[in-house]
């Protein structure tokens, strides 16, 4: 259905949108940047825009009638368009807010805890990819190995955090200053990959394909 169609599209613009958003966080944490954590917010209120269009675009879709392919489309159109809109706001509402707090306190992360940051950003980012490949082609192998991912992201994020604890015990003064911090970004991140992840567990369900053992 081309009604379909153009709603994917434009739910992809809000993934490229998104995408470019998450890609800028790590700077934002790491240095501050006012211009770059302006250019996320501005961000996400183009985000808000073209979803809260895509709800009523849909809206007025489902008067239609839909075959059972077509109704499960317009599912996944309207589920990974909702998760991606979550996903603006956790980084504009929560982690931006973290970005300024810490910039306002001249606060610093430990080389190691930077560094750690640094490598669960950039698998969470790998991962928001793999979802927009996923929402294009509906490819079930991809979803097992996304939902694979989520796994390794929750055991990456529970040694983070015991290395975190770690670092506390030794008195590694970054670390005593900036704790609540870094594990509350960890679990934006986190958070961020789970809403990213959900489009896969459906598709695995749809095409009746076991789910790799991965729980959360």
């Amino acid at each position: 259905m081309i009604a379909l169609a153009a709603a994917a599209r434009e739910t992809l613009r809000i993934a490229e949108i998104v995408e470019g958003m998450l890609d800028k966080t790590i700077k934002a944490i790491l240095t501050g940047d006012q211009a770059v954590i302006g250019q996320i917010r501005e961000a996400d209120d183009r985000v808000d825009k073209i979803y809260a269009a895509i709800k009523s675009y849909m809206s007025r879709l489902s008067q239609q009638s839909l075959d059972p392919d077509e109704a499960d489309r317009y599912m996944q159109i309207l589920t990974f368009s909702t998760n991606l809109e979550h996903i603006g706001d956790i980084i504009e509402k929560s982690m931006m807010e973290l970005a300024t707090k810490k910039d306002r306190k001249k606060e610093h992360f430990s080389e190691e805890g930077a560094k750690e940051i640094q490598d669960f950003h950039d698998s969470v980012l790998e991962n928001m990819k793999l979802a927009q490949a996923i929402f294009m082609s509906e490819d079930s192998k991809l979803a097992a190995e996304l939902v694979a991912k989520k796994h390794d992201i929750r055991i990456a994020a529970d040694q983070t955090s015991e290395r975190h604890f770690k670092r506390l015990s030794e008195g590694v003064p970054q670390t005593l200053a900036t704790s609540s911090l870094h594990l509350d970004i960890i679990r934006d991140y986190r958070r961020i990959n789970s809403y990213a992840t959900r489009l896969a567990y459906a598709i695995l369900e749809k095409k009746g394909v076991p789910l790799p053992g991965a729980s959360s």
